[in-house]
């Protein structure tokens, strides 16, 4: 029986989930090509599509300030470039089709944010976070110097709420995410659109 709901934040209770920021990459991508900036063109397809590379890591878990890693960006790419990158990735879009779905449920769950998130975007999404939902606690990984993709947030996440995984269902839209997840017992969903939210009463039942 599932007591616990785990949301993750991009791509699940945001809109934008890193395959719509891929595809505005690309398209920051061919207009460094249209520039023949080659190189620059080839950094910023491995920012979009290579997520996880040391220096997005260190900038997810709270390694690397946000003033270091845009000047990287800048360094790696243009000052327009990096600055239209910025503009996409600080975006924030409420997914207001599954707020509305765990609204009339929220009193029979404890429902938890766990989510990859860089210093300067934090202060973003808290302002974001809806009103109409009562969170037990939000983790964000630039608090916890580590994001998903190392086991040890979730095994923190774990410890400190002292939940059973048995009892507790992970939503993500990052099949990685929710294949680490898997190794700790937790009972998973992967959220791959805004329709996914519909479906959750079936996963819920079990």
């Amino acid at each position: 029986m599932i007591k616990n709901i785990v949301l993750d934040w991009h791509g699940v209770l945001d809109l934008i989930s890193p395959m719509t920021l891929r595809s505005r990459f690309i398209k920051l991508f061919l207009k460094l090509i249209w520039r023949q900036k080659f190189l620059q063109a080839w950094h910023i397809l491995k920012f979009g599509f290579d997520s996880y590379s040391p220096m997005v890591t260190d900038y997810a878990a709270g390694k690397v300030s946000g003033a270091d890693f845009w000047n990287y960006v800048r360094q790696q790419t243009d000052a327009d470039i990096a600055k239209a990158f910025q503009l996409s990735l600080m975006q924030v879009h409420v997914n207001q089709n599954l707020v509305e779905f765990l609204k009339p449920i929220q009193d029979s769950y404890n429902l938890y944010i766990l989510s990859d998130c860089p210093l300067d975007k934090k202060p973003l999404i808290i302002e974001k976070i809806p009103s109409e939902l009562n969170f037990e606690k939000v983790y964000f990984s630039c608090d916890y110097r580590t994001t998903k993709r190392d086991a040890k947030l979730f095994e923190l996440f774990l410890a400190q709420e002292n939940l059973n995984p048995a009892e507790t269902l992970f939503i993500d839209d990052s099949f990685k995410n929710i294949k680490i997840a898997k190794t700790f017992g937790l009972q998973t969903k992967l959220f791959l659109t805004h329709k996914d939210a519909s479906q959750l009463h079936r996963v819920l039942k079990q």
